[in-house]
């Protein structure tokens, strides 16, 4: 998740200002990381479901106003984003590393489930 989230990051130092979409391609992953580190199941699918977590009241509430602001222009409309919000993911990017690198990684055997979608798609 958090590599989505440094390529969004490397992105945003190259423009200084970016689309709403493209920011929230660089929040989403790294709200969905905490999420799993702190409630230990999946985030939920609905992005606004993960802001409960965003115990900063400023910057969650800048991030509720971007959500409202993105639905009403044009996909490429781009912006500065508010240094308070870029500081605050900044850091809990930077703690988020710290927090899985730590973490063991689990693996999962996916071959009988690739068999059975291969099937299920007729492809040999």
């Amino acid at each position: 998740m958090l590599s989505v989230a440094e390529v969004q990051v490397q992105r945003r130092v190259e423009e200084a200002r970016l689309t709403l979409k493209k920011y929230f391609y660089h929040l989403r992953p790294l709200l969905a990381a905490e999420f799993v580190l702190t409630e230990k199941r999946m985030p939920p699918v609905v992005f606004t479901e993960m802001l409960d977590q965003l115990h900063h009241t400023e910057v969650r509430n800048i991030v509720e106003e971007l959500i409202i602001y993105k639905r009403e222009v044009k996909e490429d409309y781009r912006m500065a984003i508010p240094e308070v919000v870029e500081d605050y993911f900044a850091a809990l990017n930077a703690l988020l590393k710290g927090q899985l690198s730590s973490t063991p990684r689990r693996t999962v055997d996916r071959s009988e489930a690739d068999l059975s979608f291969r099937e299920l798609i007729g492809y040999p």
